[in-house]
């Protein structure tokens, strides 16, 4: 998650929102602390669903 709100620039609770999407991927496992995904994996989801974010993260 830490990864996804680095990315985007959102809150830990917007991109928990963003991680119940149907278009979001679906982790890779699923951990007593969360659940992980692919780096690869986030970063196409943006650059496809959140092209401003994808943007604004290769500005700073």
């Amino acid at each position: 998650m830490d990864y996804l709100i680095k990315k985007t620039g959102r809150s830990r609770t917007r991109c928990f929102q963003l991680t119940q999407r149907p278009s979001f991927p679906e982790p890779v496992q699923r951990t007593a602390l969360g659940r992980l995904w692919r780096k690869g994996d986030v970063d196409r989801w943006i650059e496809i669903y959140r092209p401003k974010d994808a943007q604004q993260s290769t500005d700073t």
